[in-house]
């Protein structure tokens, strides 16, 4: 009988310990495609040195659309510069091949084009992987919990390290939805620089397409920061 309950400890174990990167990544990149959209609340946080922090509160929609994957946010953001404050409302779109950012700062509008892995509150796919692993190595930590749930942890450390970047960033799946609910940059003092959260996730509601479409405004010019 202790020998049996030996052999099913190590089974289990041994089930456990098999878990990789690639296997996990795989089954999250799995559950995502019962998703065809999602709405979620989006809150942010910044520090980006000594009396310089962000913080933005808004709302991310997901969109699977002939046969594209896309996104919108909204966020208000505050920056602190010591005992300067700015404000702004910023809007991001991805239309399934590129990411606009639009930035309205005291009636000034500043609008960028970037590329896929720009995209601000992606949930998850396949797409979100191949972003990731074009610039960094992944790897899988234990388990952890956000908001009292299960999450799968995976640790992406840059290839070529950005003098303000992270150092390392980590991303939290829940395990039950299979969706990112989490984003944590570390710098090189092993401190949080930015840490992104995703909550109260709608899951398949009604979204209209034309959500996620973008058209410069007359006169606005478009700055494009794609690159090959």
């Amino acid at each position: 009988m202790v020998r049996l309950a030996t052999l099913l400890l190590l089974a289990s174990v041994t089930s456990v310990s098999a878990e990789t990167v690639e296997s996990v990544e795989k089954t999250l990149i799995g559950n995502f495609q019962k998703y065809n959209s999602l709405s979620a609340k989006l809150n942010m946080k910044m520090t980006m040195g000594p009396g310089m922090s962000g913080t933005s509160t808004g709302t991310m929609e997901f969109l699977r659309h002939d046969g594209k994957e896309k996104v919108r946010s909204e966020m208000k953001m505050k920056m602190e510069f010591g005992e300067q404050v700015m404000e702004s409302n910023v809007l991001n779109i991805f239309d399934g091949e590129h990411a606009y950012s639009v930035s309205d700062m005291m009636g000034q509008k500043r609008v960028m084009r970037n590329n896929s892995d720009q995209v601000v509150g992606r949930p998850g796919g396949t797409m979100f992987f191949e972003d990731l692993r074009k610039k960094n190595k992944l790897k899988l930590l234990p388990d952890a919990k956000v908001e009292g749930a299960p999450a799968y942890v995976i640790e992406a450390t840059p290839k070529e390290p950005q003098p303000r970047g992270p150092a390392r960033s980590m991303y939290y799946f829940d395990k039950a939805k299979g969706l990112l609910v989490k984003m944590e940059g570390i710098n090189a003092s092993d401190e949080a620089m930015l840490t992104i959260l995703l909550s109260d996730m709608k899951l398949n509601p009604k979204l209209d397409p034309e959500r996620f479409k973008y058209v410069p405004e007359p006169g606005v010019e478009v700055i494009d920061m794609t690159r090959d």
